[in-house]
C-alpha cells in the first residue's frame, strides 16, 4: 500500500466533499425557502460534513488502497462503478426510507438523492483516479 498516494488521494477527495457541501447547504436554502418549509427543516453544514468525510472520503480510500492490487479494472472507471454500487446499495433505501417515515417533500428527496450520487461520483472517481496514477 503506497501511502503518499493514499494520503494525496484522500486529501483531494476531502477537499472534493467539503466544497460539494459548502454548494449543497447554499442550494438546499433556497430549496427549502421555495418549499416554504423553512420552519420545519433545519441544514446542517458540519455534521453530514463529518459523515462523508469518514464514509465518503476515509473508508473508501482505505478499502480502495487495500483492495487496489487486486481489481479487475483500475482508475475513475472502477471508482465510478464502487460509487454508483454504494448509491444502489446503500443510498437509495436510506432516502427512501426517510421519504415513506418523515414524509418529505419529494423534491427534496430527489435533490438528496442527486447530490449524494455527485458528492460519491466525485469523490471515488478522484480516489481511484489519483491512486492509480
Amino acid at each position: 500500500m503506497y501511502a503518499s498516494k493514499l494520503l494525496i488521494a484522500a486529501a483531494v477527495a476531502a477537499g472534493i466533499v467539503i466544497i460539494l457541501e459548502f454548494i449543497r447547504v447554499r442550494i438546499m436554502h433556497r430549496l427549502v425557502r421555495h418549499l416554504e418549509i423553512a420552519d420545519d427543516v433545519e441544514i446542517q453544514f458540519l455534521q453530514p460534513l463529518l459523515v462523508n468525510l469518514v464514509f465518503i472520503v476515509m473508508l473508501p480510500a482505505i478499502v480502495y488502497a487495500a483492495l487496489y492490487p487486486i481489481l479487475p479494472f483500475t482508475s475513475y472507471r472502477s471508482g465510478f462503478f464502487i460509487a454508483l454500487f454504494v448509491f444502489a446499495v446503500g443510498i437509495i433505501p436510506f432516502q427512501v426510507r426517510h421519504y415513506n417515515q418523515y414524509k418529505l417533500p419529494s423534491a427534496l428527496t430527489a435533490f438528496e438523492l442527486f447530490w449524494n450520487l455527485l458528492t460519491l461520483l466525485a469523490s471515488i472517481g478522484a480516489i481511484t483516479y489519483l491512486y492509480h496514477y
